[in-house]
């Protein structure tokens, strides 16, 4: 079935070249940022703006965009590029696989893929100092840099404790099993790397990530979010990847599922630093009341693939 969403976004990529998706955001929640959809077609890398200025350098990333497929340079991490219209250059950085499934989702969504390659357009201070560099003193908040991939798990944790919304009103119903988790003690869960900062779950999550648990995989991080969805970061084993996929199907795909990685799950030790970020999202725009039904309604697809979870 056609998405008209994806198609508008094609025919924008067929007329203009690329699709340029812009989200402002309030900074007490998290940083604006604004990146491109439509080179990966071609075989060249997406471009990301993240921080104070992304609300005024989308045309860069037109611009630049365009240099791309004019054939004039194929853009790599590292390069310093000047734009016409702009008085200083721009560096262009390499971004983990974290800011990928957390920044560039309607790439992730317009392809069907998450190996895409993403540039970040870093701009300088008035004096021409780039973030790292001797003398810069913003906070990161003001440019993340989206290398990292354990500073960004630690930021999208951060982004997400601050924009925390309200309890979820919905009722208890203790006939389904997401509504029982949801009365237990709050769940304390910490990084592998700091065991001794636990941080409590958001109740709405609990169900899920018990699963997830009884499965071999190892929590540390995980929020609701926003109320059409929330992610849990983990490690696992890669049978549990398959195992969530024929759980969301067998619910009748409430959620729309993408993973922090390109290979599946880390199946080293958590020293390596190499989590997953799992996004599980909701439909945009629901209410509390069908966001429980959708809710209720993967649990159940979730106990016929992975087992009744006691609660």
């Amino acid at each position: 079935m056609s998405d008209p969403f994806l198609d508008q976004i094609r025919e924008v990529i067929e007329s203009h070249g690329q699709y340029l998706q812009q989200v402002f955001a309030d900074p007490d929640q998290g940083p604006s940022f604004a990146y491109t959809v439509g080179n990966t077609g071609r075989a060249l890398p997406e471009l990301i703006v993240v921080g104070d200025d992304a609300e005024v350098l989308g045309p860069a990333l037109d611009r630049l965009g365009q240099q791309q497929r004019d054939g004039k340079r194929r853009f790599g991490a590292g390069d310093v590029v000047k734009i016409e219209g702009y008085k200083v250059p721009f560096r262009l950085g390499a971004t983990c696989d974290f800011a990928r499934s957390y920044f560039a989702t309607l790439v992730a969504r317009y392809y069907g893929r998450s190996d895409f390659e993403l540039l970040q357009v870093i701009w300088p201070d008035e004096q021409g100092r780039f973030p790292g560099e001797p003398g810069w003193s913003h906070p990161r908040d003001v440019q993340p840099l989206l290398d990292d991939k354990l500073e960004m798990a630690r930021d999208i944790v951060r982004w997400s404790e601050r924009s925390i919304r309200k309890p979820d009103p919905t009722p208890i119903n203790p006939k389904y099993a997401w509504d029982r988790a949801r009365t237990l003690p709050p769940l304390l869960r910490a990084h592998p790397l700091w065991p001794q900062k636990p941080e409590p779950l958001e109740p709405g999550v609990n169900y899920f990530v018990l699963q997830i648990e009884r499965l071999g995989g190892k929590t540390f991080a995980s929020c609701e979010g926003h109320p059409d969805g929330f992610y849990v970061a983990l490690y696992g084993p890669d049978a549990l990847w398959g195992a969530i996929v024929a759980a969301n199907k067998a619910s009748g795909k409430p959620f729309e599922l993408s993973l922090g990685g390109a290979t599946g799950f880390a199946t080293g030790e958590p020293e390596s630093e190499e989590a997953e970020t799992l996004i599980l999202r909701l439909p945009e725009g629901v209410d509390w009341r069908t966001r429980a039904r959708l809710l209720r309604r993967a649990a159940q697809g979730w106990e016929k693939v992975m087992g009744a979870l006691r609660t």
